[in-house]
């Protein structure tokens, strides 16, 4: 009688271990993140990628970054307690050995850092691929954020311009 009395406490610890996160993650997916949480991870992603780019394509000047919204006093509203953040940055790199090896070499790095960082191929956008522009646009659906990237060569022939931009969804606000 102990034993089955142990494996039906037992059986009833791991139903309701079971239960209990199904519930936690159940709870916790169908919220969504916030528009703060979304903007936050998207900054982080974005300036994450323009710093990669920066070091790995051997920039010759720090990236910089023209709008960021992560905070509350950037977002934009979309109606019904929801808004939306953005960002956008850009970077210069060496348009080495030339300006159109370097647009087809240099173009998969955007792609292979986002990836690694949650992102997919948005199937609702077609990159652009050309000599003139090389265009990724990635989401990351769990996240709800949207990172595009740029890539086309600046004035001179020397440098490429890797332009970044980023979004969020529509999503409820933090307060």
């Amino acid at each position: 009688m102990t034993g089955s009395r142990a494996t039906a406490s037992s059986s009833a610890a791991v139903v309701c271990a079971a239960l209990l996160l199904g519930a936690t993650a159940c709870g916790s997916s169908s919220s969504g993140p916030t528009s703060a949480e979304a903007g936050k991870r998207m900054s982080q992603d974005a300036r994450g990628l323009l710093g990669n780019l920066q070091q790995q394509l051997k920039a010759p000047a720090p990236y910089t970054v023209s709008q960021d919204s992560a905070s509350a006093a950037g977002a934009s509203g979309c109606g019904g307690g929801k808004e939306r953040r953005s960002f956008a940055g850009q970077v210069q790199v060496p348009a080495t050995p030339s300006v159109h090896a370097a647009m087809v070499l240099d173009s998969g790095s955007a792609n292979g850092y986002l990836v690694q960082h949650g992102y997919s191929p948005d199937k609702h956008a077609a990159p652009e691929q050309s000599d003139a522009r090389r265009t990724d646009v990635m989401v990351n659906e769990k996240a709800g954020t949207h990172i595009t990237a740029v890539l086309t060569p600046a004035p001179g022939g020397s440098l490429l311009d890797y332009k970044v931009t980023g979004t969020t969804d529509c999503l409820r606000s933090s307060s």
